[in-house]
């Protein structure tokens, strides 16, 4: 089981989706998700619109993420990055990235690329042939846990990455016990608010 720190490790809000919360998170050996969009002709690292040229520049993330072995999970907040993630993460292994979270037509176009790509399945969003064509799923749930009696879909993709509930206001305990049942699957994660404490129940 991979854990995947959503905006970094960050002790209050205002530290999510920055450098010293994504090195805390690395250094403990964590995944990271984050969030991109683009910027005055660059990309950024930021969940919401920009209004100005300074917030945190995904290049500067890159170089951070080049000295440690943790995959990033790149959250793509904009339509239309395809180029500007190509050049980007051009030189990047691909097994230690993925880009989720499009719009369904985008997912498409991403699909087509060289792009590592998850497609996103919730309870609103089924398995279908999107799907089979990606490197691996975004596994949502947005009103309940509704994936936990269901083992084969896991065993079914290449990678799963689980949304902790807590990312949606609801709490975490039941899914976390299913998911400790379903660890032995290969290429599993969850991505969560707090990954130290799901370090520990994970071990």
């Amino acid at each position: 089981m991979k854990i995947v720190a959503h905006r970094g490790l960050w002790d209050v809000r205002k530290e999510q989706n920055t450098l010293v919360a994504f090195k805390r998170a690395l250094d403990l050996g964590f995944d990271v998700e984050l969030d991109v969009r683009d910027s005055f002709g660059h990309l950024v690292v930021s969940h919401d619109p920009t209004e100005n040229s300074g917030h945190l520049q995904f290049e500067e993330v890159l170089e951070l993420f080049s000295r440690y072995e943790s995959t990033i999970a790149i959250n793509v907040k904009s339509d239309g990055l395809i180029p500007l993630l190509e050049s980007n993460l051009k030189n990047t292994i691909e097994q230690k990235y993925f880009v989720f979270d499009m719009s369904v037509p985008e997912t498409i176009k991403y699909l087509n690329t060289g792009l590592r790509t998850f497609a996103r399945v919730s309870e609103f969003e089924q398995p279908s042939s999107l799907h089979s064509k990606a490197s691996g799923i975004w596994l949502d749930a947005f009103e309940s846990d509704w994936w936990e009696n269901k083992i084969q879909m896991f065993q079914d993709f290449q990678a799963v990455c689980v949304v902790s509930p807590e990312l949606h206001g609801r709490e975490k305990q039941s899914a976390w016990g299913s998911l400790r049942s379903f660890a032995p699957i290969n290429n599993l994660s969850l991505c969560t608010d707090y990954p130290v404490k799901a370090l520990e129940f994970f071990k």
